[in-house]
């Protein structure tokens, strides 16, 4: 059984080498290491559980976040051969749509008078 902890640590180290922004690597902490806490037995069934992690959240930006992070990780895990196969391969990260907020016709109508 590999030490996924460690494989976090040179994950990071590798990512830092490659002039990753110390942000992104915390941002990349802050998503995983909550994953490899709730989840410690990931490995014995990879994609189930990163699939539920990462579709927990009911906030969308939350969601594409995790994805994107655990895209990321899962990848460097297939690649060290921690993993065999990517849990995320096939997933699709599109970008949460923003909602457009329409102000009424008073309030436009008061802006162009003020």
């Amino acid at each position: 059984m590999y030490d996924v902890k460690a494989a976090l640590s040179t994950f990071c180290t590798i990512r830092k080498a490659e002039g990753i922004a110390p942000k992104t690597i915390e941002g990349y902490k802050t998503t995983i290491c909550p994953f490899l806490r709730d989840y410690p037995t990931f490995l014995q069934s990879p994609r189930s559980t990163v699939l539920d992690y990462v579709t927990a959240p009911e906030n969308a930006w939350t969601r594409f976040t995790r994805i994107k992070t655990m895209k990321v990780f899962c990848k460097f895990l297939t690649e060290e051969g921690i993993i065999t196969k990517d849990p995320l391969k096939g997933i699709s990260n599109p970008m949460p749509r923003t909602k457009v907020v329409c102000p009424d016709m008073d309030t436009v109508q008061a802006f162009i008078k003020a």
